[in-house]
């Protein structure tokens, strides 16, 4: 099976189309979303409707979280909480509501594939070099040591291997 894998759409609309336009084009059984569907940019309602359309498996990220009124904006830079709070006045009931109903990470699917969004073991830590990629593979090991793929979001770091 070939899926698609997205994260830290950030309510880019343009950009999110421009994927979307690849993956019908490529053809793919599915698509997989890794959270952040909201913030900083304009177009929080199509993108969330976009994606959760299409997604067969999709975790929170921390902007998704916030938006939903579910963390503390004080973790955030000013123009992150800006961003989160103008999104909470800009999006519906259903959106908030869709938001607030995605799953934390780690986050099981078929063929054993973690959905994270920051690490295995915090939704919110960055996994980018260093002691977090170390303690990352322990949970692995020691929490879910059938998992064949973790797939993080989070860093707006692309990294394939």
């Amino acid at each position: 099976m070939t899926f698609a894998v997205l994260s830290d759409v950030h309510a880019n609309r343009e950009a999110l189309a421009a994927v979307l336009h690849e993956v019908d084009r490529i053809g793919t059984d599915g698509l997989l979303f890794l959270g952040d569907l909201v913030g900083y940019n304009a177009d929080p309602e199509p993108c969330v409707e976009a994606v959760l359309g299409r997604a067969v498996a999709a975790v929170r990220g921390n902007h998704d979280r916030a938006v939903a009124g579910l963390m503390n904006l004080d973790w955030f830079n000013p123009v992150a909480a800006e961003a989160a709070r103008w999104t909470r006045r800009a999006v519906g009931a259903g959106t908030l509501a869709r938001l607030a109903g995605l799953p934390a990470g780690p986050f099981p699917v078929a063929g054993g594939v973690l959905l994270c969004h920051g690490t295995p073991s915090d939704e919110d830590e960055y996994l980018v070099a260093g002691s977090p990629v170390a303690a990352a593979f322990r949970t692995l090991e020691q929490s879910h040591p059938d998992a064949r793929y973790c797939l993080h979001g989070h860093t707006h770091v692309p990294f394939a291997a």
